[in-house]
């Protein structure tokens, strides 16, 4: 299954350090998402918006709460996990720390949320992911368009 997946793999893209001013690779391009793990499981499934997911791999980063989601959930959906995981590694996401000030961020955003629209659709990863966005100052990308009511004043694209 994964060598399929393999054939249509991004280019490995430059790692990433901590700077002053947030997230930095060390090719000078600055990096702009944080993945949620529906974006990467579109990309594997190459589903519609894979390519948007694909295209801003180099660009991007995902925390490392959103890269055990999207490990259990590809597993979920037939992809081994360990083979799931060196493929990753072979596309350069850089997997980031969940620090303890982002989840304090996290758990308060779950506060915000409260009596929103769809909020009870947004497990402990979705609020990792935005949290994660929110510490960093960038975008969160995904396909869970329920994060469209959630008014969070949060950067979202979605890839479909």
């Amino acid at each position: 299954m994964t060598s399929s997946l393999k054939k249509n793999a991004p280019k490995p893209a430059v790692k990433t350090r901590n700077n002053a001013s947030g997230l930095l690779p060390e090719s000078g391009l600055v990096i702009k998402y944080v993945f949620d793990s529906s974006s990467v499981i579109a990309l594997l499934r190459q589903e519609n918006g894979a390519k948007i997911v694909k295209d801003a791999i180099p660009f991007s980063v995902i925390s490392a709460v959103n890269y055990a989601e999207t490990l259990a959930k590809a597993q979920d959906k037939g992809f081994p996990v360990s083979e799931l995981s060196e493929l990753l590694d072979e596309w350069g996401l850089e997997i980031i720390p969940f620090s303890r000030e982002v989840a304090v961020r996290s758990a308060q955003l779950k506060q915000q949320m409260v009596g929103k629209p769809k909020a009870d659709n947004v497990s402990v990863a979705d609020r990792a992911c935005l949290a994660t966005a929110a510490h960093y100052g960038l975008t969160a990308l995904t396909a869970d368009r329920p994060w469209k009511d959630l008014e969070l004043n949060i950067p979202i694209e979605f890839i479909r």
